[in-house]
């Protein structure tokens, strides 16, 4: 039996096609095409050798010319979002196969957005910022408002930085500190999620009364590469609550994941009650432990400002 290679060889059809091939794609035609070679050193007879690979990665060149993003990917069906990257390895030239950045890109707006779903800010929490901070308190808690504005400013995701747990009366700006770190994480584009206790649970009990499962949230949470709890330990504690607390709280201790809190209680002050009511001493001072370990801790006082700046007649 003729085996491929004898039939193609006495194919004068393909041998001339064959020829014209090998005449138009030289290495001129290819080094012109794609810079890359040069920069890997490519010799002309590794050239010649991945004609092929080399055809594909001048295509998709040409289809990613001009790219306007993901969303309008002129790749072939399949393909879109993927650009071909060239190695030498073994004396040959290798074609890799990897997502582009637009593609990348597209994901992660994708999951930014998702994260602004599931934050807890007001429209008005925005306007929170290290400048309009009150002077007095920035005076007051010198060091405190120092290592929040520099996270703000530098921390990258995965990076070992610590959270800091803020407690003390209501009104001396705790929130106000905390979101005006926020807020400059969001226009780093930083991964953060800012919650409020009161309404997460609120926002869970209801998903349970829709039969919802809460495992996207709470992954979201305990995953999240910056998580902001405000009024730490201030909800109606039930042992549903300090469940869902201790799950969060657990996942980011042994994730190394930076978490902020504010709250009027101190860390071993938090779920006094629950703790006492429901017979929830372990799992409370389990807790508390994880915030004692993976925190900083802050005592802020001061006058409470919304006393200060309350309109009256």
């Amino acid at each position: 039996m003729q085996s491929i290679k004898e039939a193609l060889e006495g194919n004068e059809s393909w041998q001339a096609r064959f020829a014209e091939v090998m005449n138009r794609y030289t290495p001129e035609y290819f080094r012109e095409r794609l810079p890359e070679l040069a920069e890997l050193g490519a010799t002309d007879e590794q050239i010649r050798r991945a004609t092929v690979q080399l055809m594909d990665r001048a295509k998709q060149v040409e289809e990613c010319r001009g790219c306007t993003g993901y969303t309008s990917c002129r790749r072939p069906a399949g393909q879109e979002g993927t650009q071909i990257h060239l190695d030498i390895q073994g004396g040959h030239i290798n074609s890799l196969h990897r997502m582009c950045d637009p593609f990348l890109e597209y994901h992660r707006e994708l999951r930014w957005q998702r994260l602004l779903s599931l934050s807890g800010k007001a429209a008005s929490d925005k306007d929170f910022t290290f400048e309009n901070f009150p002077d007095a308190q920035k005076r007051r808690h010198k060091k405190l408002c120092a290592y929040i504005h520099r996270f703000a400013q530098e921390f990258t995701p995965g990076a070992s930085d610590k959270g800091v747990y803020i407690y003390g009366p209501p009104g001396t700006g705790k929130t106000h500190l905390v979101l005006s770190m926020v807020n400059r994480l969001e226009e780093r584009r930083v991964p953060v999620l800012f919650i409020r206790t009161d309404a997460i649970f609120r926002n869970m009990r209801g998903m349970l009364s829709k039969k919802e499962s809460l495992d996207t949230l709470i992954e979201a949470y305990c995953t999240t590469p910056v998580l902001v709890i405000d009024e730490f330990g201030q909800e109606a504690g039930t042992e549903f609550t300090v469940d869902v607390m201790f799950e969060i709280v657990n996942a980011r201790f042994t994730g190394n994941l930076p978490t902020f809190a504010t709250s009027n209680y101190a860390p071993d002050q938090v779920y006094e009650k629950a703790m006492r009511k429901h017979r929830l001493e372990e799992k409370v001072e389990a807790i508390r432990s994880r915030l004692n370990q993976m925190m900083k801790h802050a005592h802020m006082d001061g006058e409470d400002g919304r006393k200060k700046d309350r309109e009256t007649f």
